[in-house]
């Protein structure tokens, strides 16, 4: 049998210094950083996401970057934004760490129907390609963000 170490690996980000001058190491916190969602999701589609998964917590506060920044009827009427992301923001570090361990990665309904369940067909009814919700923690919280004109859901 052949062992494979990380250190050989061309997807190791710390290979080189080259590489790992590139990579943002952060401490944990309690906003997170969502992208590549539902164009038409909601704070609601946020909260019914965090319900349905098991030891899941709903984020305390949704905030949706410019190009989404509209209230979400006006977002979906739109129709030109590919995907949406933005900020999600729970009560304390722990929460949202759990939050990020549950949901990042997570195959994602269109969510038309009112479900935030996770995908079992793995297909978006809008787009060829699968929903895959991606999170990484953010620096930044809402409330700093809350007056650069983003929708500021709760």
């Amino acid at each position: 049998q052949r062992r494979v170490h990380g250190t050989t690996n061309n997807l190791n980000r710390f290979l080189s210094m080259e590489k790992a001058t590139k990579n943002r190491i952060t401490t944990p916190g309690r906003t997170l950083h969502f992208w590549n969602v539902p164009p038409h999701y909601t704070d609601q589609s946020f909260h019914r996401l965090f319900e349905n998964l098991p030891g899941g917590t709903i984020p305390r506060s949704v905030l949706f970057f410019q190009g989404q920044s509209a209230p979400p009827e006006s977002r979906l009427s739109s129709g030109n934004d590919r995907s949406s992301s933005g900020l999600l923001e729970w009560p304390n570090i722990e929460q949202a760490m759990n939050a990020l361990s549950l949901a990042n990665h997570l195959e994602l309904m269109d969510d038309l129907a009112g479900s935030s369940a996770p995908a079992y067909d793995g297909h978006s009814k809008m787009s060829r390609y699968p929903w895959v919700l991606k999170l990484s923690v953010s620096m930044s919280p809402i409330k700093s963000r809350s007056q650069q004109g983003g929708y500021h859901g709760e």
